[in-house]
């Protein structure tokens, strides 16, 4: 990234941590693994200061969890999401890929089935995580599709 960081100090700790996470996802979609090592430990570290989190915030934690190959962490913080929201959509691809990252292909076809069934309903309330990870969703949907079979 070009440019002087952001001032996180400056930022709502929830703010810090989205920021920290678009830069370390970025970072692993180009492949920097110096920014990667960089910054995901201050991202982690970032979501756990923000708590309580929301259903995106949670996805995000996770995310980051499995970016750092903690797969039983990132299926903790899923599962953790989804008592609150038990449809949510990037829970649930979270949850999935845990599972897969852990080897566990029965729970992960439970996951991406789950997600199958409550797309159609979870898509139409056009919750704004649900926009900003429009690109994540389409890709779930074909994951979820071939792991189910479906």
């Amino acid at each position: 990234m070009e440019g002087a960081p952001p001032d996180l100090s400056s930022m709502t700790p929830i703010e810090a941590a989205d920021r920290l996470f678009q830069r370390v996802m970025t970072a692993v979609e180009t492949g920097d693994e110096t920014t990667v090592g960089q910054f995901l430990p201050m991202a982690l570290q970032a979501y756990e200061l923000a708590r309580p989190l929301n259903a995106d915030g949670t996805y995000h934690l996770a995310t980051l969890q499995r970016a750092a190959v903690d797969f039983e962490g990132s299926l903790a913080t899923a599962q953790e999401g989804l008592t609150e929201a038990p449809d949510h959509l990037l829970l649930l691809a979270a949850a999935g890929e845990a599972s897969e990252g852990l080897g566990d292909m029965d729970a992960a076809r439970l996951y991406w089935q789950h997600f199958l069934d409550a797309y159609e309903s979870e898509r139409v309330r056009q919750l704004a995580e649900y926009e900003a990870h429009e690109f994540t969703l389409e890709e779930s949907l074909t994951h979820a599709r071939e792991v189910t079979g479906s």
